[in-house]
């Protein structure tokens, strides 16, 4: 409708890729990135470090968005090169302090092999990840 009346459309959230075809969508302009450009962004990082085996969490949760782009990282990655070691991810939304820690059985199944994780959630549950690699002492070194 607001393409018809040649008006803009502005989506604060809408990560779908089809809304990037500006054959169907001209007047529409998003301020998040859709889902392949966030893929190709966590690609771009990976390789200009020459991180070339990851393991990769995310919030797996069915109130949030993040399988999507997860999908699209763990598609993308390989084609690129980039070895997925493992993909784990936690269902619901993890506040530290007040929810059991999802972090510690996946670190424990994957830090003998892996250097380098990915991780897809929100800012705050990345405190439970940090936290139980410090209690392991992966920092150290």
């Amino acid at each position: 409708m607001a393409a018809a009346f040649n008006l803009p459309m502005i989506s604060y959230f809408c990560t779908h890729p089809e809304t990037s075809d500006k054959e169907s969508f001209p007047t529409f302009a998003r301020t998040r990135p859709p889902d392949n450009q966030i893929s190709k962004s966590v690609t771009s990082i990976l390789k200009r470090f020459n991180w070339r085996k990851v393991t990769f969490f995310y919030n797996n949760s069915p109130d949030e968005n993040f399988g999507r782009v997860a999908r699209t990282i763990v598609k993308t990655l390989p084609s690129h090169n980039i070895t997925l070691l493992a993909t784990k991810s936690w269902a619901a939304t993890y506040h530290h302090g007040y929810d059991n820690n999802p972090f510690v059985t996946m670190l424990q199944e994957t830090y003998m092999d892996c250097r380098i994780y990915v991780v897809l959630g929100h800012y705050y549950e990345f405190l439970g990840l940090m936290t139980i690699m410090e209690d392991k002492g992966l920092f150290e070194n």
